[in-house]
């Protein structure tokens, strides 16, 4: 700053030296006021670009809690095996503040088919705390003691899994 203002000051003596119309003190003066009101138009312009930043920065980060919000727990799995499939039985509770979907239920990463909710809809729907069940077939039976794996999947894309044995 001091050096631009010098500069500037300098220009301007040597005009006033050959014209003989600015004084040293007025010279200086002139540059402050010419390099202070460049320094506030440009701090200016970046506070407004900085405020509109933060306002873009704000609303992602607050799309991403609301996801984040989102959570169930798997309390129990009932198998009821057949010859040629199994029927499976997962009990779905809400943990988090946001309601869930449960859109799909996959058993050893398979889809399961033919799904009846405790809601009597299509999707499992739940709020904050409920508890409900997703029964799905499976068109294999599986074996009665070893551990599957068991994903549910929500509609917002969150995946909930574990191992549970059939008995």
């Amino acid at each position: 700053y001091i050096k631009i203002v010098l500069c500037v000051s300098g220009l301007l003596n040597s005009i006033s030296s050959v014209k003989r119309g600015l004084s040293h003190i007025a010279s200086i003066l002139i540059s402050t006021l010419l390099v202070t009101s460049l320094s506030a138009s440009t701090y200016y312009f970046a506070i407004n670009q900085g405020e509109g930043s933060i306002k873009i920065w704000d609303s992602a980060l607050k799309a991403r809690v609301e996801a984040a919000v989102e959570r169930a727990v798997v309390e129990k799995v009932v198998y009821s095996l057949g010859e040629t499939h199994t029927n499976v039985t997962v009990y779905v509770r809400n943990t988090g503040s946001l309601f869930i979907t449960v859109s799909k239920i996959l058993v050893d990463h398979r889809e399961t088919v033919n799904a009846i909710t405790s809601t009597s809809s299509a999707n499992l729907t739940l709020n904050s705390g409920q508890l409900g069940w997703v029964r799905a077939t499976l068109p294999y039976a599986v074996a009665e003691d070893e551990p599957h794996l068991v994903t549910v999947v929500t509609s917002r894309g969150n995946v909930i899994s574990g191992y549970w044995k059939g008995k």
